[in-house]
């Protein structure tokens, strides 16, 4: 299931082997400075949904260190060229990459997002208005909201994962993927509080 769905989202075979193989001792080998990653499970979501984020956050990270490998090998870059170039690099997040992916994404697709449609989006998702209550505010029939809310859903979703295919070209993901992700990903989920 996790290696289908690591191959669904960008990852070649051996890759998904590697990170499922890598995602199973991690969730049951104790270390002495860490408990099994499984300990963290708490039943909020099903265990497929709460391993998704974690087998994605680690394939992103073995693309990119494969990626920065690949540029010093062709670039030539000894020891301490390598170190030069890193320095005025923006340092890794403390986040898990997924994560920084994520809100670097979503950020990304809002600010493609007209005002008063950012603004719509609010009112209904975070202040839970209904369609009446934003039909009188905004002077104009619940269906004129319900048509710019959906434009506006369209407009953050494609500007959110145009953004992802900018960082990491490689990834696939559909908004539902992504949606999922969401729902389940925090730096709790991977032991970076």
């Amino acid at each position: 299931m996790l290696m289908a769905y690591l191959r669904s989202a960008g990852g070649e075979e051996t890759e998904a082997e590697e990170v499922t193989e890598w995602l199973w001792a991690d969730c049951l080998m104790e270390r002495p400075d860490h408990r099994p990653r499984l300990a963290n499970y708490a039943g909020r979501s099903s265990l497929k949904s709460w391993l998704y984020p974690l087998a994605i956050n680690r394939l992103i990270a073995r693309k990119r260190s494969e990626n920065l490998w690949s540029k010093i090998v062709e670039e030539g870059l000894d020891l301490e060229q390598m170190e030069s170039a890193a320095v005025g690099h923006a340092p890794v997040p403390a986040e898990a990459p997924l994560v920084d992916l994520m809100r670097r994404a979503v950020e990304a697709g809002f600010r493609e997002c007209a005002a008063e449609d950012f603004v719509l989006l609010q009112l209904v998702h975070m202040d839970r208005l209904r369609l009446v209550e934003l039909a009188q505010m905004f002077n104009c029939s619940k269906s004129k909201i319900d048509r710019d809310l959906e434009r506006a859903g369209k407009v953050v979703a494609e500007a959110t994962l145009r953004h992802i295919r900018e960082l990491d070209p490689w990834l696939e993901l559909k908004w539902e993927d992504f949606v999922e992700l969401c729902q389940v990903a925090s730096p709790a989920c991977f032991g970076t509080e």
